[in-house]
């Protein structure tokens, strides 16, 4: 296949394989955004993620167990109300917390930021975030790239998880 590029017309094939893996990498990029957006199943995860591309925090050394539970809570592989509302159909108003007496949509902001049932293990979490509305928060601890905030979050959500599976 390599030899077909070695025509005339194609003066550099180095540049052209080049241009072509950036183009088509574009295009990818711009179709998984247009997809994300589409579907109400993403919300949480296009405030956090907006650019396609390996994550920071899978790169980080971190105890395994917390590394499971922050990819899970990221990847929507969880037992929050808002997947399992999904899964049967609930509305989504109706996919309510039923660990506090907030009346809110358990989703994930709602898991990391507002939950009463983990004020105490978010306690570490303060510093970084205090004056942040919680949309900002939200963002602002999901998509950190500092390793001890990585570290913070993936704990965070590994404890609160086995706290959750207690109650």
């Amino acid at each position: 296949m390599v030899g077909h590029f070695f025509h005339r017309s194609i003066p550099n094939p180095n540049e052209f394989y080049s241009m072509a893996r950036s183009r088509i990498f574009e295009k990818y990029q711009n179709e998984w955004k247009t997809d994300t957006a589409i579907f109400s199943s993403l919300d949480s995860y296009i405030k956090f993620k907006p650019n396609h591309g390996l994550e920071d925090y899978l790169s980080v050394a971190m105890d395994k167990r917390h590394l499971n539970a922050l990819s899970r809570f990221r990847l929507h592989s969880h037992r929050l109300a808002i997947e399992m509302g999904r899964h049967v159909d609930l509305n989504r108003e109706q996919r309510l917390c039923v660990y506090c007496n907030a009346e809110q949509i358990e989703d994930e902001v709602h898991f990391l930021l507002v939950c009463e049932l983990y004020e105490e293990l978010r306690r570490p979490l303060f510093p970084f975030i205090i004056g942040l509305n919680t949309h900002d928060a939200f963002v602002f601890l999901l998509h950190s790239t500092a390793p001890n905030i990585i570290r913070l979050v993936a704990k965070f959500v590994y404890l609160a998880f086995i706290k959750r599976s207690k109650v």
